[in-house]
């Protein structure tokens, strides 16, 4: 389900600079992207990668989940 307390923040924010004056990298449009894969889909973000992404390429030690706290090789972001 997304997350309408981070939309209603983003929403709240005042802009860095006007759209085009500068470049400023953001991850934020991901995220808003991965709401609306799941309010599409009804699914979570985590299973659809898993559904179209790491399941055909055969990826089994993959995974974008996030409770793998002490998994070994785990790469965190």
């Amino acid at each position: 389900m997304p997350d309408f307390d981070l939309l209603s923040w983003l929403n709240e924010q005042p802009l860095q600079s006007q759209p085009g004056e500068e470049y400023s990298y953001s991850n934020i449009g991901y995220d808003i992207l991965a709401m609306i894969c799941e309010a599409v889909s009804g699914k979570s973000y985590a299973k659809l990668v898993d559904e179209y992404l790491l399941d055909p390429l055969d990826l089994r030690a993959s995974s974008i989940e996030t409770h793998v706290e002490n998994a070994p090789n785990a790469a965190k972001g």
